[in-house]
């Protein structure tokens, strides 16, 4: 079963690098949902406390919530640190 959804994880990687490049052949910067931080909108408050932490300007505000940027994002993960409510996850 584990097996499956690795397997799975890693297709839908491989979709999401072809949606942010345009094409599967492109030479850009793969980006894996599995290393991808997160924001869950349910649990943001919109506070902000990770935007003015976050080195590499990578998050912003998307209908009152924070939103990352997953090409800017360094992986430092300063945001998930600080955030009150617990809304970032690695």
């Amino acid at each position: 079963m584990l097996e499956n959804y690795q397997n799975f994880l890693h297709r839908k990687s491989a979709d999401f690098q072809m949606l942010e490049n345009g094409n599967e052949h492109s030479n850009s910067t793969k980006i894996s949902i599995l290393d991808m931080t997160k924001i869950n909108p349910k649990k943001c408050i919109g506070c902000g406390a990770c935007i003015s932490v976050c080195p590499a300007k990578a998050i912003s505000f998307k209908d009152s919530k924070a939103f990352i940027d997953q090409k800017k994002c360094k992986k430092c993960y300063e945001c998930v640190k600080i955030c009150p409510v617990k809304a970032i996850s690695k």
